[in-house]
């Protein structure tokens, strides 16, 4: 009954309620796509983010991240093309820079091994 009641409350109240009510109660997270762009010699790019203070080197953190392996088109420097990148640079498997999260350090692995393996 109380069931009921609850729910003739909720269909009776207005869209934006219902969204705000959707919205607090429902978890939140990020899905965004992202690569492990690995050169010819092995080594791994990686961005330090300006807006993310103390997230240090890396890809993103704390969301769903859909990360593809790829290739740079060709060889070069790298730089920051946004301003939500402070730093970008190439960095060997064995010199990988400090601050790195265990889970990083494992999906970085994952795509060296797997380049590796496909001879790439």
């Amino acid at each position: 009954m109380l069931k009921d009641l609850l729910a003739k409350v909720w269909r009776g109240s207005p869209a934006g309620v219902r969204r705000l009510g959707v919205w607090l109660a429902e978890p939140r997270f990020t899905v965004t796509a992202g690569a492990v762009v690995v050169d010819a010699e092995g080594r791994v790019l990686l961005f330090k983010h300006a807006f993310r203070r103390g997230s240090g080197w890396g890809t993103a953190t704390q969301q769903v991240e859909i990360l593809f392996l790829a290739r740079p088109l060709r060889a070069g420097d790298a730089r920051a093309a946004s301003a939500e990148v402070s730093a970008v640079e190439w960095f060997e498997r064995g010199a990988l820079p400090t601050g790195l999260s265990k889970d990083q350090r494992r999906l970085i692995d994952l795509a060296l091994e797997t380049a590796a393996r496909r001879g790439e």
